[in-house]
């Protein structure tokens, strides 16, 4: 079984595992779902990521800006030795910290374009970089430029740097700026794009493009 395959599996299983009997339902923000634990990804579109990172060598640390319910993080500790995991809200976070009790996941509560908080991140790193920078914040695209230029300092030469949601209003221009060269201090780069094909979705899942789902982009830092 291919390891895009085998997490994705576990990645059902544990989006079941509170109190919900049907696997497939479990990715998704159905109204009627208990939303203990889920991933915001359309499961094509991770799971196509998944076979990106393994690639990735070497493939040590993850840093994610955005954790939500968690499911991505749980992704990550399938690939990665060490995950570090931003977010703004204290529930996510503490439930996050439940969730994952190993060292290994490392929980930072806060805002992610506040100094405090990227202290935090240098303090936890202590002067290694990271392999892999999935940006998922907020979607605006002040916030997003911000927490790009903020966060990628972390990013080895040769680590990839993601956006998901890649086509909404507040990160698609972002990409265009860093793929024309038009980002102060960033040449132009080359993103990558992951999407599930046009009317690829579940029935009462609501995206932010009607029938597509947002997308996942990806680039490797010079």
């Amino acid at each position: 079984m291919a390891l895009s395959d085998r997490i994705m599996y576990k990645l059902t299983l544990w989006c079941n595992s509170r109190g919900y009997s049907e696997p497939s339902l479990g990715f998704y923000s159905a109204p009627n779902m208990p939303l203990y634990r889920h991933v915001l990804q359309h499961p094509s579109e991770i799971k196509a990521y998944i076979d990106v990172l393994e690639t990735l060598d070497p493939r040590e640390i993850t840093l994610e800006i955005g954790l939500h319910r968690g499911g991505t993080h749980f992704v990550w500790r399938e690939l990665f030795q060490e995950v570090i995991s931003v977010d703004n809200n204290y529930w996510w976070c503490c439930k996050a910290s439940v969730e994952f009790p190993s060292a290994l996941s490392k929980i930072v509560y806060g805002n992610s374009q506040d100094v405090e908080c990227i202290q935090s991140v240098a303090h936890i790193l202590d002067g290694r970089l990271v392999d892999h920078l999935f940006l998922d914040g907020e979607h605006i695209y002040e916030r997003v430029h911000s927490d790009l230029l903020n966060y990628s300092r972390f990013v080895r030469p040769g680590g990839i740097i993601a956006f998901h949601d890649s086509r909404d209003s507040g990160v698609l221009p972002v990409i265009e700026d860093l793929q024309a060269g038009r980002l102060t201090g960033w040449r132009a780069a080359k993103l990558n794009e992951i999407n599930a094909p046009e009317g690829d979705r579940p029935p009462g899942i609501s995206y932010f493009y009607g029938d597509r789902p947002p997308g996942i982009g990806y680039f490797y830092k010079e």
